[in-house]
């Protein structure tokens, strides 16, 4: 419900041509995929490449931003694109043994945090493994102590849910003839998940810093997805926002939604999987 995502005609493929047939890479090696894609409702400007690879977090692209996101000239094509991977041996985010992923990407405009423009995934390919060699033992131990997959799943989900819900907070009082109907079961929501919004923003907020080993980073990179999120739903055609805005009303209304219930064995999954060392609560 927070994706604003093109007919399923829509995709992209992706194949090494080098290395060939699966011969090993390590750091010193430039890596060559060839990717065909297609798709629909195209606009000149509005769409982008990205090379990507499975990390601790998330996906983790290489290179500039221009490398991240190179611009589609056509609804349909085939490309091929050369990536370095010293950038992927060298970070304590990447994931082990190596994948890579071709993602096309929607631009959702500026980020309104100094961190460039926001892009939302459109369609990705399967992942293809690399006969990757020589990651490092410190690599390999900086894998075996990050938190587990469950834990990082489960509290990305129940913050996704957050983001889509603030988001909505924000644009749907545009339809007049909804606000004060709106507003008064979303704030009523908001007071009922109060505690477990703002914990499960510190625990989101700590699984940021864990990736990014800074502070700061953490904070700039919170501020940007709640920026995304927004700007999915300004994206919305107006009838399909109101639609959606329409149906949270009564989400609101629904004690079921709240977080407690409706998220209930994400929370479980926190509290059993939860590594050693948590932010303090405030």
């Amino acid at each position: 419900m927070d994706q604003v995502v093109p007919p399923p005609t829509s995709s992209v493929e992706l194949r090494i041509f080098d290395p060939p047939n699966g011969e090993a890479v390590d750091a010193s090696s430039v890596l060559g995929v060839e990717v065909e894609y297609k798709l629909e409702g195209f606009a000149e400007g509005k769409y982008a490449l990205d090379i990507a690879f499975p990390a601790l977090s998330s996906l983790m692209s290489v290179g500039k931003a221009e490398d991240q996101n190179r611009p589609l000239h056509f609804p349909s094509g085939r490309i091929r694109v050369c990536v370095p991977l010293r950038e992927l041996y060298e970070s304590k985010r990447v994931r082990w043994p190596l994948e890579v992923i071709a993602r096309l990407k929607l631009n959702l405009g500026n980020s309104q945090t100094g961190l460039g423009s926001t892009h939302q995934e459109v369609a990705s390919s399967k992942p293809v493994a690399l006969n990757s060699v020589n990651p490092g033992s410190e690599l390999l131990e900086n894998q075996a102590g990050a938190v587990v997959a469950e834990y990082r799943d489960a509290v990305t989900a129940l913050h996704s849910t957050i983001l889509v819900s603030k988001a909505l907070g924000q644009v749907c009082p545009k339809f007049p003839e909804l606000e004060p109907q709106f507003d008064a079961a979303y704030q009523g929501w908001l007071s009922r998940n109060d505690a477990v919004i703002e914990r499960v923003r510190e625990l989101q907020r700590d699984l940021y810093e864990r990736d990014m080993g800074r502070r700061e980073y953490s904070e700039l990179v919170m501020r940007q997805v709640e920026g995304e999120a927004v700007a999915r739903y300004v994206a919305l055609p107006e009838a399909e926002l109101r639609a959606q805005c329409d149906q949270y009303v009564r989400a609101f209304s629904n004690p079921a939604s709240d977080l407690e219930t409706a998220g209930a064995a994400q929370i479980a999954v926190i509290q059993s999987k939860a590594p050693a060392k948590m932010p303090d609560r405030k």
